[in-house]
């Protein structure tokens, strides 16, 4: 059977699966699927996808920032619009704590945001110092070196906001919404 109907077929079975099932688990299983790919839905982490000019921004900030001794690593630049709908009905239509309170559009989809995270490598476990979650994600059993990711991420992104600011963008460790402080993330102002 040619690819074209056999895509078409996976799709028409993953529609189908999202009416008859549940959406959270659907967009579970596409995400990083080619047929979440074909939809929009996988993140996409390249700086070239953003304004030339925030481009140019990111990457004297991401500059500054190596210099000092980080690592910021692109987690996310451009979204597409299903993109922005998924993170959207997470914690609303489907299981998940709320990521985002802009249903469409925004600054991701304009391609003037990217979110950036700690990109060093945690010390004793596969994973970078990230979002510097690693204690609450572990609880009870918590490491000294998770504590020391945890405080290193703060570092970083204590650095990443006053180099974002420096540079004329709009950091979202600054926002004080009903999601609190977006730290990973920053915007042409």
């Amino acid at each position: 059977m040619p690819v074209v109907p056999l895509l078409i077929l996976g799709v028409g079975a993953v529609a189908l699966w999202v009416l008859l099932a549940r959406a959270d688990q659907a967009a579970a299983y596409l995400e990083g699927s080619a047929v979440g790919a074909a939809l929009g839905l996988d993140r996409v982490d390249d700086l070239g996808e953003l304004d030339a000019e925030v481009r140019s921004q990111i990457e004297r900030v991401y500059a500054r920032l190596r210099a000092r001794g980080y690592t910021p690593l692109v987690w996310e630049t451009y979204r597409t619009p299903a993109r922005q709908a998924w993170l959207y009905a997470s914690g609303r239509t489907r299981e998940g704590s709320v990521i985002t309170n802009v249903q469409a559009g925004g600054a991701h989809q304009d391609r003037l945001a990217v979110d950036t995270i700690d990109g060093r490598s945690h010390p004793s476990r596969p994973g970078y110092y990230g979002w510097g979650s690693w204690a609450a994600e572990y609880g009870d059993q918590a490491t000294d070196d998770d504590h020391q990711a945890d405080a290193g991420a703060r570092d970083f992104f204590t650095a990443y906001g006053e180099e974002i600011e420096a540079e004329g963008l709009e950091w979202g460790g600054r926002w004080t919404g009903s999601l609190g402080s977006d730290d990973p993330h920053a915007e042409a102002a």
